[in-house]
């Protein structure tokens, strides 16, 4: 019950519900099957794929400010002089430590079943070209009436593995655009 709350509030607001975004190594179709992990969808089950931009960037920490300022009143002080500039150098520091670091870049391709949200999943990867040639394979199986044997996809190579495959449904080489470009 929580669950459809928790969706039908995600769906009013107009935002994303990222509570099933999932890590895995390996997503792989056989026959008209995807297979990740433990789970396993038919093709057919599929609703939706949709390629989503996952990047977060963090807040600045206040503490930063707050060691700087700190660092600055003690540096105005006679007696505290070099542990002002201690504490002004180590709030720079730790500032260019979060600057360089402020941004998660990462993608996700949903994965969204006839059940609706509750039965979605996100598979999360850095690059976003691989995610749209996935999407694009998948829907290209999902459209053709040619069984396919196996084609696995390793997020972890970036790799597609194409075994038994009488007709290939892959788009070789790179995608640009948006996916409805290149479908």
């Amino acid at each position: 019950m929580a669950n459809q709350v928790s969706a039908l509030g995600s769906f009013l607001m107009g935002g994303r519900d990222d509570g099933n975004v999932q890590r895995t190594t390996e997503l792989k179709l056989r026959g008209r099957t995807l297979i990740f992990g433990n789970t396993i969808y038919q093709l057919r089950n599929i609703a939706s794929l949709e390629v989503v931009d996952l990047t977060t960037i963090k807040r600045f920490p206040m503490y930063i400010v707050l060691l700087g300022l700190v660092g600055l009143f003690l540096f105005s002080n006679r007696n505290t002089t070099l542990v002002g500039i201690g504490l002004l150098a180590l709030s720079g520091y730790l500032a260019y430590n979060w600057y360089n670091t402020r941004t998660n870049e990462r993608f996700g391709l949903s994965i969204i079943t006839n059940a609706g949200s509750l039965g979605s999943v996100t598979l999360v990867s850095k690059d976003l070209d691989f995610l749209k040639q996935i999407a694009i394979t998948i829907n290209n199986l999902m459209n053709s009436e040619d069984e396919a044997k196996a084609i696995s996809f390793n997020f972890d190579q970036r790799k597609i593995d194409i075994e038994t495959m009488t007709n290939s449904s892959l788009v070789a080489g790179n995608v640009h655009g948006d996916l409805v470009n290149n479908v």
